[in-house]
This record gives structure tokens, sequence and C-alpha cells, in this order.
């Protein structure tokens, strides 16, 4: 794995030294995998799902664009629904906006199984001086695993270290799930807008969720679908 990931860090590199941008390089630390963005505290969490598989979470790049199409590709129709509210939606585009985060205004998270399967992503993005909206989705294989939520904890844990104080999302009234992960886990208040729930809460509810929801995939609950 690590070898793997070495082969990705060295290309994303040598990209960004092409292009002339000395800023953004990746390091793989010697001592554990850690991708360095400027301005951004990068994760470095090994997941175990609740069935014990173990994933991997890093900060998407350009090179992710193809397994962020692949995962949006296999939504079954209903839970695609659930994250874009239609069924019918370019995946191409959302693959492409989702992979060309720029680690500030637009945060992103993906999880994968070690090799090149992308499992889950996760989206901040700024919509205000101190706001952010958020958006995740996983795939259908580890639905109910407690991916989706661990990438929701770690995704407003770093927006709230990028200076983000509220964080925003929009929910289908039936995606009771993803609604219970942020009213149990975060303390999220709830308004019904035009046949949508909109979702507000403290980035600072991170821990709290953490507690609630403990990343070795013990006792919560998985949501995969905010808009």
């Amino acid at each position: 794995m690590r070898a793997w990931l070495a082969k990705k860090v060295l290309a994303h590199n040598m990209a960004r030294l092409r292009a002339g941008d000395y800023r953004s390089t990746l390091r793989l630390d010697a001592a554990d995998v850690r991708f360095r963005f400027p301005g951004a505290i990068p994760p470095t969490r090994r997941l175990v799902l609740r069935n014990g598989q173990r994933v991997l979470l890093h900060f998407v790049h350009p090179d992710d664009e193809q397994g962020l199409k692949v995962l949006l590709d296999h939504l079954s129709p209903e839970n695609r629904r659930l994250r874009f509210f239609t069924a019918a939606c370019d995946l191409a585009g959302a693959a492409r906006d989702a992979a060309h985060a720029d680690g500030q205004r637009h945060i992103g998270l993906i999880a994968t199984d070690g090799e090149d399967e992308v499992l889950g992503h996760a989206m901040a993005r700024q919509s205000g001086a101190a706001d952010a909206e958020v958006a995740v989705e996983v795939a259908d294989a580890v639905h109910g695993l407690g991916l989706g939520t661990q990438l929701l904890i770690e995704l407003v844990r770093l927006a709230s270290q990028h200076g983000i104080r509220r964080v925003v999302a929009e929910v289908l009234p039936e995606n009771r799930e993803m609604l219970a992960v942020f009213r149990d886990g975060f303390g999220a208040s709830e308004r019904l807008v035009d046949g949508c729930v909109s979702v507000s809460f403290d980035s600072g509810a991170w821990r709290s969720a953490a507690v609630r929801f403990p990343i070795d995939g013990g006792a919560g609950q998985e949501g995969p679908h905010a808009r």
C-alpha cells in the first residue's frame, strides 16, 4: 500500500513542479502517510469499518477524478437521488468538480481501499465568511458501515481549522439516516425550506460527534446522503 501511495505522491508532485507550482506538493512522511496541502492540516486516519474492512482517508486531488466517477456511476438510482436530489445528473461533471478541490475554499476527502477503489467522498465548500456547505457519498457496498459518518466528522474538523464556524447542508426529508446523524451527532438545527430540510450546526460539534460515533466503527449510524 505504501508503494502505491508513494507512486501517487511522486506523480502528483512532478506534475505540480512541471507546472511551476512549488507550494502545494505532497509529502510522504517517514513515520506515516501524511498528505500535505498549503493551509490545511491533513487527516492521517486509517478507519476500520463495522465489518472489519480497513480504509484510508486522504485529501482528494485531480488524479482521483476517474475513481470518483466510478463511485458515482455505481450508486443505486435511489442513493444517487438522495445525494443529488435527482437520479439524472451530470456525474462526470460532479466527479470533475470533486477532484479539483483547492484545499482552501473547497476541501475534499476520499476514502479508499488502499488501492485504486474510491469507497467514499466528502466535501465542504465555503458559502460565506465563516460558513460551509457539506456533502457526503459512499459506495453502496459499504453503506451502513459508518464510513459516511466518519468522513463527515473529519471533514467538519478540517473545516473548523480553516476558520469555518457554521456548517450547513440540505437533506431530503425522507433521508432519515442522514438527518439522524446531523441531529444526534452534531446537534444540528433543522428547518423545512422549499421541500428540503436545511440543517446547520456549529463546526465545533465534530468533537461530540466523534464521541457519539466512535472511529472504530462501533455503535453509531451511517448516513451517506447529504447534498
